[in-house]
């Protein structure tokens, strides 16, 4: 088996995949630093079950996903792959090839598979057990676990040597028993207390069962005998009922024969209606057709007034055109002489014209000779011009060379003077490398006093947090029992409330019709409630007014009477039984008088019921009616007095569930909590709730202990983990120390060189200076001999430039005279252009007039033929408005005709509505009587209903059912004779637990399955308890055999890397073989024998090494990562350390990240981490044997 490659993605600084082939041998991963070198190894324990953020460098598992440069976004899941070669079958599952996957989401959530089948984090830790691989086995080693090996107490230690030695499984299976049995104690010491508490009740309860069973055969009995008396009352009820309904049918026949004369007035009066509505729909249409005559003539008018408007606007239109025609004709005459005047001007511009035109070609014969005079001229000035150039070309390129050799001068000069400040700085330094030296002699001391120090507080800090632990621990456990103790509550909470959803203690009716309407969802309008959801009872009078209202709790409560109807309807209807309803419209109530409630105040502890229930307004009047006249006393006897005082005209309660009725019956004895009713329970509920609430503030006010004992433990193990950091720290620093103190000499021989070198560099430094002065001299004097020849030329330049300018005035004049005459030119142009345009614009004028002159004349003779015919429309609209007039009159006269007609049937309409009146008078007085006798009736079937409500407390919902319980006809006097002598018989049995039968059968088949479940559970434990027995054994005998083979490998390995000396593995408690913890003491060459702590820095690491070198030799891991373990050693003993690595990869597989020089020469391949790109890390491969073979050929 060995590790073939790893996969990375999106994992820290790897946001490209990386795929890392890994070979036999060595494979080295090199790479400057925080380049990303041990983001491979780290991703290696990531994979493996690594759940520390802070092992992984991170606050939190989310950090080891790639964040994001400047240049890319971060990603969104962080993936890592390795795969190892199973050919050997090493692990156990039958693949050639096993792949481990883990990802992380940046949601939080992450996965792990086995060759991408989903599996536990849990799976993958029992996969590697015992092979070395893992995050905590010896395969992951970096210098972290170094120090940690170095540091760490003897039963810490002791994890790396179990798992040498393969016992970690066993280990693993033997916390596992032991939980289990621990479990089990738990269990077995809950089932034992439970069943002593069931020993303790079980026998009592089997009585109160016994008397519980004879009770219910009596109470059958007597059920049956109240049922056959409730029957026969009924029937007797019904009877009478019958009768009532008889005479209600003879007087709605009487009612029926007055409806048939009051339909057959009513049809006469449908008549006269209908005549009445036919004069008014006649009458009204004839006053519609006269407002329209009445329109028609006005909108006449009206035209003829238009059309007298437009005869006249004619008139005026003509006398207009004729105007303008005269005007036209004298516009046009004006414009045809103003034409022949224009066409005389235009004459004359073409002559000027002509002339001014030969004036210009003369003066542009000058012009062109002058222009070529001025081109030779020119030609001379600019000759002159770029010889002056050239000459200031070569001046300045002499002039740089100049610059050149000063800047030569300038740098020599500043080297000379650095070299020399050099050369005394060295002197300075030699003295100061021989004070550091000195000093860091002292520094070596400090260091070591402060180290022992720190170990000491460090041990303190310890001692704390095993005390903080022991308190938190003893806290969580009271959290537990009061989390218990709620869970209990909340059980009999639910129950409670479940109770109250299911109905239970309802009357069949009641039951029925509230689980049709809330589980159902058949919907009763006005429905409010039961009475028992609608008030709110005063602490500790519940039991009282439970027993004052009794089936009242049950009532339905509705907004109005015919909504209780449709409730009874639908009871009816479905045969779901009976209930009784409040309808709040037709419910009176009464209460107490004033003086009832003043001689009320004379008594002790005695209240109106009313006082002591709250409920909505709106429920008044039903409260009133239910508690109005209840009153609520402390004891018996006070009630008796109450009652005697108000003359049994009052219903009075005790708070112990006394009943004294109106008239001065009393009910009482004990009470069962078997039977508490509705109120009774919603205050448990209450009481329940106020129980979990101050349990929930001890929890709360423990968990805040808890919290800052957790809080507490945190800065202590931070401030441990903050010694241990500092004692590292100065082990460093003590390295460092040492490694300065060879450095100082070093450094002293590197100054003393570079003086000889710096005075080599000064000596010829000042020869070159001697040289660019003697060049910067001759440069001088070419430029004087340059500067002389410029100046020749431009002298002749200057006097080429004189004669130019002297032509070129002469130029310009000729130029102005020119330019004269061509402005002349164009205005003689332009004031010809304008007489033409004016000339254009007179014929357009002509032209225009000519037309709209002769369209005037066109719209005159129009104007006459339209004012014609306006003439003949005004006549023809006269005749029209003669004729409506004569038609308005006719349609008045008809008015009055049908008005007169609509008067006389009105009168005869009257006379049948009297007569109708007269007959619904009588009609009213027939339903009158109907509802007398009605109401008489809904008595009789309210008492039936009374009778029925009863019989539904025996489960039984109609009349029929009773029957045919009964079997046989009822008989009253029987009944009721057997009745009363049971009643008397169940009386001296006394109070009975009727939930006594079923509590006691619960209760035996519950001790009966404890039972069972301790005797399994002994068992479970016996077997455990061998397990672990067999399990200490093999552990035993295997760890002292492989102790003893690392101990001796741990010997040779250290003689090997230290050439001699002497190396043991140390039991702290021999006698404890399993738990004890495990001591390195080592005497190198030279020197005592001593613990670990009390090595160099150099010699605790290179031990370190030696010890898990053992533990390789002795059960060879498939693979081994070291993250620069040799960092702290010098190159001697990386020497040493790479060469026995050589030696152990023959066998085993090595990845090795390092900065070390000679541990990379020792690698077959290498991974060269680097960072093109800032924040991303990039893999580079070589394999050296490749690259061997290319040097040497």
């Amino acid at each position: 088996m060995y590790l073939k490659r790893l996969e990375i993605k999106g994992f820290k600084s790897f946001a490209h995949k990386v795929d890392i082939q890994f070979e036999k041998g060595i494979t080295g991963v090199v790479g400057p630093n925080g380049c990303g070198k041990s983001n491979i190894t780290e991703a290696m324990r990531w994979v493996l079950g690594e759940q520390s953020a802070k092992n992984l460098r991170g606050h939190k598992m989310e950090d080891v996903i790639f964040t994001g440069t400047d240049e890319r976004r971060a990603m969104g899941i962080a993936e890592v792959s390795i795969v190892f070669d199973n050919a050997t079958r090493k692990l156990p599952l039958d693949f050639e090839e096993i792949c481990l996957t883990r990802r992380v989401y940046r949601s939080g959530e992450s996965e792990y598979l086995i060759n991408n089948s989903p599996c536990r984090r849990k799976e993958i830790k029992e996969l590697l057990m015992d092979t070395g691989i893992g995050k905590e086995g010896y395969s992951m080693i970096s210098q972290g676990r170094i120090d940690e090996i170095i540091n760490q107490k003897g039963e810490e230690r002791r994890l790396l040597i179990d798992e040498a030695a393969g016992i970690v499984k066993y280990r693993s299976r033997k916390d596992e028993a032991e939980k289990k049995i621990q479990q089990t104690n738990e269990h077995l010491l809950r089932i034992n207390d439970i069943l002593s508490e069931l020993d303790q009740h079980i026998k009592p309860l089997e009585l109160q069962a016994f008397q519980a069973e004879k009770y219910l055969q009596m109470k059958e009995l007597a059920d049956y005998l109240e049922i056959s008396t409730l029957v026969d009352k009924i029937d007797k009820q019904n009877s009478e009922t019958q009768e009532i309904q008889q005479k209600i049918h003879q007087v709605e026949l009487k009612s029926f024969s007055c409806k048939e004369m009051e339909n057959d007035n009513q049809k006469k009066l449908e008549e006269k209606e209908h005549a009445l509505e036919s004069y008014r729909q006649k009458i009204n249409e004839l006053q519609r057709e006269l407002e329209k005559t009445k329109k028609t003539i006005e909108e006449n008018r009206i035209q003829r007034n238009i059309y007298y408007q437009q005869i006249n606007y004619r008139r005026s239109h003509l006398l207009k055109l004729d105007k303008k025609i005269i005007e036209q004709n004298l516009e046009i005459i004006n414009t045809k002489n103003r034409l022949e005047q224009l066409n005389g001007l235009i004459k004359d511009l073409n002559k000027n014209i002509v002339d001014v035109d030969e004036k210009l070609e003369v003066f542009y014969n000058e012009m062109r000779l002058k222009k070529e005079s001025l081109a030779v001229y020119k030609k001379k000035v600019e000759s002159g011009k770029s010889t002056i150039v050239e000459i200031h070309d070569k001046l300045n390129s002499i002039h740089h060379k100049h610059q050149r050799i000063s800047a030569l001068q300038e740098t020599n000069n500043l080297r000379l003077q650095v070299v020399e400040d050099d050369i005394k700085n060295i002197r300075e330094e030699k003295a100061a490398q021989r004070n550091l030296e000195k000093r860091n002699i002292e520094k070596k001391s400090i260091i070591e006093t402060n180290i022992s120090q720190l170990i000491t507080l460090a041990d303190d800090q310890k001692k704390r947090l095993n005390e903080l632990e022991n308190k938190n621990e003893n806290e969580v456990i009271d959290v537990r029992k009061i989390v218990e103790n709620m869970q209990r509550l909340n059980n009999k909470k639910s129950l409670l409330i479940k109770m109250s959803k299911n109905y239970d203690g309802l009357n069949v009716g009641v039951k029925n019709f509230l689980t049709a309407f809330h589980k159902e969802s058949i919907i009763f309008e006005g429905f409010r409630g039961i009475v028992a959801d609608l008030l709110t009872v005063s602490s500790g009078y519940e039991l009282a007014i439970e027993v004052a209202m009794g089936q009242a709790l049950q009532f339905l409560i509705t907004d109005y009477d015919y909504q209780a109807k449709e409730i009874i309807d639908y009871l009816k209807k479905t045969r779901k039984g009976r209930v009784t309803i409040l309808p709040i419209n037709s419910v009176q109530g009464r209460k107490l008088k004033q003086e009832e409630k003043s001689n009320l105040k004379k008594f002790d502890k005695s209240f109106c019921a009313l006082d002591l229930v709250s409920f909505s307004g709106q429920y008044e009047t039903i409260f009133n009616h239910l508690l109005g006249r209840v009153i609520v006393t402390d004891a018996l006897d006070i009630g008796i007095q109450i009652s005697r005082k108000f003359n049994q005209q009052v219903k009075i309660t005790t708070i112990d569930g006394e009943l004294i009725l109106p008239g001065g019956s009393m009910t009482g004895g004990s009470y069962s909590k078997q039977h508490d009713g509705l109120l009774i329970r919603k205050k448990e509920i209450k009481e329940i709730e106020n129980q979990i609430f101050t349990l929930q503030g001890k929890e709360k006010n423990l968990r805040a202990r808890i919290g800052e004992n957790e809080a507490k433990i945190k800065v202590v193990k931070d401030k441990i983990i903050e010694i241990e950091r500092k004692i590292a720290n100065e082990e460093k620093n003590l390295i460092e120390v040492n490694i300065n103190a060879n450095n100082f000499v070093d450094r002293i021989n590197d100054l003393e060189n570079n003086h000889t070198r710096l005075a080599n560099e000064q000596c010829e430094l000042k020869g070159n200076l001697v040289s660019l002065d003697v060049r910067e001299k001759t440069f001088l004097l070419e430029i004087a001999m340059l500067n002389q020849k410029t100046e020749k030329i431009q002298k002749e330049v200057d006097d080429n430039i004189i004669i130019l300018d002297r032509h070129e005035t002469m130029l310009e004049s000729i130029q102005i005279k020119h330019t004269d005459l061509r402005i002349e030119t164009a205005e003689l142009k332009e004031r010809k252009q304008s007489f033409e345009k004016e000339k254009q614009d007179i014929e357009n004028i002509i032209n225009h007039s000519t037309v709209s002159s002769e369209a005037l004349r066109i719209e005159r003779k129009n104007s006459l033929a339209s004012l014609y015919e306006l003439s003949n429309k005004l006549h023809l609209q006269e005749e029209e408005i003669n004729r409506c007039s004569k038609e308005e009159f006719q349609q008045g006269e008809k008015i009055m005709q049908f008005s007169a007609l609509e008067d006389q049937t009105r009168l005869e309409y009257q006379s049948v509505m009297n007569e109708l009146n007269t007959i619904r008078n009588r009609q009213d007085a027939m339903k009158n009587e109907v509802n007398t006798l009605r109401m008489k009736s809904s008595r009789l079937e309210w008492q039936i209903e009374q009778y029925v409500e009863k019989l539904s407390l025996f489960s039984i919902d109609s009349l029929e059912t009773a029957r045919e319980k009964l079997n046989h006809p009822p008989c009253d006097k029987v009944a009721e004779y057997d009745l009363e002598k049971l009643k008397k018989e169940m009386k001296i049995l006394g109070e009975v637990n009727i939930g006594a039968i079923e509590e006691y059968r619960r209760m035996k088949d519950r001790h009966q399955f404890l039972t069972f479940q301790k005797e399994d559970m002994e068992d479970a434990k016996d077997s455990l308890e061998k397990i672990i027995c067999e399990l200490d054994y093999k552990m035993t005998k295997q760890f002292e055999e492989q102790f003893r083979e690392i101990q001796n490998s741990f010997q040779q390995v250290f003689e090997k890397l230290f050439n001699g000396g002497n190396a043991e593995l140390h039991l702290q408690e021999p006698e404890n073989v399993l738990y004890s913890g495990i001591d390195i003491v080592a005497q190198p060459p030279g020197k005592r024998f001593q613990h670990l702590s009390l090595l160099s820095g150099g010699e605790k690491a290179m031990t370190a090494i030696s010890l898990l070198f053992s533990i390789l030799l002795v059960k060879p891991s498939p693979f081994c990562v070291l993250d620069e373990i040799e960092a702290a050693l010098d190159d001697a003993n990386v020497d040493k350390f790479a060469d026995f690595l050589v030696d152990l990869s023959t066998d085993i597989q090595f990845v090795v990240v390092t900065h070390k020089k000679l541990t990379m020469e020792r690698a077959s391949s290498l991974y060269g981490v680097t960072m093109e790109e800032k924040g991303v890390s990039k893999l580079l491969r070589l394999k050296l044997a490749d690259l061997n073979n290319s040097i040497v050929s």
